[in-house]
């Protein structure tokens, strides 16, 4: 019996030991996911409480809104150069905050711009001229609690501002610029809000003040 165990053993070694390998491997794995999403769950509840704060103090009770997103990729070479070419990125994104999600954070970050219903009931950017329905969004960049690394409620000397310090990884073609190039930003994706009409200033939440637009936008 021992014999047949150790002739087993010799045969399969390779095996066995891709076994333990693969066992060991997926393992330290989990280990390696749990701890990691502790701490961006760690990561999120703190940016979250942070901002929740300065919504409630700052954007409702005083009605002031803006930010600055601040690339931190290029915070020590380049802040408060802001000047465009084709090698360099932004160092910064003027900005209003607009609300915290459950796993984002949303920002106003241009105008508000008008979007017109056809004739077949789709929205789009450009209107023809007798559109059934001109309706005004807000273009709102969603962007994700682990690309936020830092916020600073101190402002500094250049901008008057809160600073939240973020990864700029968003491609987008920056098409103001010639020769045309890309920028990197710091949004997952952009979404749409309209004004609520029957938003109550006076009861209802200030989040209550906009609708998402859920119906899609074409070019």
């Amino acid at each position: 019996m021992i014999d047949c165990l150790v002739e087993f053993i010799n045969k399969y070694n390779w095996v066995i030991t891709l076994f333990l390998q693969w066992f060991i491997a997926y393992h330290i794995f989990y280990l390696w996911k749990r701890i990691n999403n502790n701490e961006r769950l760690k990561h999120r509840d703190s940016i979250k409480q942070q901002l929740d704060e300065y919504i409630y103090w700052e954007v409702v009770k005083n009605k002031y809104h803006k930010i600055y997103l601040v690339n931190t990729n290029n915070f020590f070479t380049k802040y408060p150069d802001n000047s465009e070419n084709i090698i360099t990125e932004y160092s910064h994104i003027k900005a209003e905050i607009k609300s915290t999600r459950y796993d984002w954070v949303e920002f106003f970050e241009s105008m508000p711009r008008e979007v017109y219903r056809w004739e077949n009931w789709k929205l789009y950017f450009k209107g023809p001229k007798k559109a059934i329905e001109k309706i005004k969004v807000y273009p709102i960049w969603i962007v994700p609690y682990e690309n936020i690394d830092y916020i600073d409620f101190n402002w500094d000397e250049y901008n008057n501002s809160p600073l939240i310090f973020c990864k700029f990884n968003k491609y987008e073609l920056f098409i103001r610029s010639f020769p045309k190039v890309f920028y990197k930003f710091p949004y997952y994706k952009i979404v749409y809000y309209i004004e609520n009409v029957n938003y109550d200033e006076k009861n209802d939440p200030y989040d209550f003040r906009y609708m998402q637009l859920w119906e899609k936008i074409y070019k």
